[in-house]
């Protein structure tokens, strides 16, 4: 292989890289120990995050898993309601209540509708947590 080819190849690497982003990610910062579960939100993306929802993953596949309509009687009652109030702003990190260790899901929504869909984090009680969103993740509203 050429050098121009190498350099070719290289720089399509790294477009397709810098086009598709990072993913969603959730870094645990403790692994859990005595205390309350310690669970962040952080907004990478370029838009607010309007509402963000926390359910047991149980829940949510009992009610349908993915193919769940979150927008159906159903899906608003799997989900409950927004845990933010207020929503969380471009660059920001809003702390979300999670009542006990387990295997919850996460679902976050910005203006258009657009939403990401996190299944089963592994929550620990005391354990610290970071769940980072970056902008690869939107799905298109049902």
């Amino acid at each position: 292989m050429s050098a121009l080819h190498r350099f070719a190849f290289g720089a399509l690497v790294v477009a397709l890289t810098a086009a598709c982003g990072p993913s969603t990610r959730l870094v645990t910062v403790k692994n859990g120990g005595p205390g309350e579960i310690d669970f962040q939100v952080k907004n990478l993306t370029d838009v607010p995050i309007n509402y963000f929802y926390l359910a047991t993953t149980e829940r949510i596949d009992a009610a349908g898993g993915p193919k769940l309509d979150h927008e159906s009687p159903d899906g608003a009652e799997a989900w409950g309601a927004d845990l933010t109030g207020h929503g969380i702003g471009v660059g920001k990190t809003e702390r979300i209540p999670v009542p006990s260790a387990g295997s919850w899901d996460a679902r976050a929504v910005d203006r258009d509708g657009r939403f990401q869909f996190i299944t089963g984090l592994k929550l620990k009680a005391g354990g610290k947590y970071i769940l980072g969103l970056y902008g690869s993740g939107w799905r298109a509203p049902n």
